[in-house]
């Protein structure tokens, strides 16, 4: 499944069966590379919040569910989703410059995230050198969320586009990303 096709989708609660909202982004960890959450589009002037991945439940064709946890504090139940304010030092901006997984300093990148939305647009280039193109989307695995490609491609009137598998030799930069070469030779290549 691709990004593009879940960006959107509702985001439904299990607890109390409502919708809280739309998916806006995919977080990732810069150290482990897994998804570490959905960033939740709450409303026009709503603040987004933040679904640990931990929490969903399930990814249908038309919604993802959750089940938030509940901790009980003098029998009243509480949500335990993440508000925008707790959420700022997990999102990271598009624009914002996006910690390197090889060696960030340890503070400054526990709190942040990588963004999916932030990564559509960067560049990639193999560890020999040869840029590939511009990563176009991002391949997800439905049932378990972990990011498992990219969408690479060129522009230009005969525009190709291939998907690159991900591997734990892909680092991420401010607005480049690196594969090894033999990643970008996957016969796998699509034409769009």
């Amino acid at each position: 499944m691709k990004f593009s096709e879940l960006k959107g989708r509702a985001v439904v609660s299990l607890e109390d069966a409502r919708k809280v909202g739309e998916v806006e982004d995919i977080l990732l960890d810069p150290h482990s590379r897994r998804t570490s959450g959905i960033k939740v589009k709450t409303g026009l002037f709503s603040p987004p919040v933040v679904v640990p991945v931990e929490q969903v439940k399930g990814v249908g064709p038309d919604a993802i569910t959750f089940t938030p946890r509940v901790e009980r504090e003098q029998g009243v139940k509480v949500e335990r989703v993440e508000a925008e304010a707790s959420a700022q030092a997990h999102v990271q901006p598009a624009n914002a410059e996006r910690p390197a997984p090889q060696a960030p300093d340890a503070d400054e990148a526990a709190g942040r995230s990588i963004s999916l939305t932030g990564m559509l647009g960067d560049k990639v280039l193999t560890d020999t050198g040869t840029l590939l193109g511009e990563v176009q989307d991002v391949l997800i695995d439905p049932a378990t969320l972990a990011v498992t490609g990219l969408v690479v491609g060129t522009g230009g009137l005969f525009a190709r586009s291939r998907d690159i598998p991900l591997s734990s030799e892909v680092r991420y930069g401010d607005k480049l990303i690196t594969v090894p070469a033999p990643l970008s030779e996957s016969p796998d290549s699509n034409t769009t």
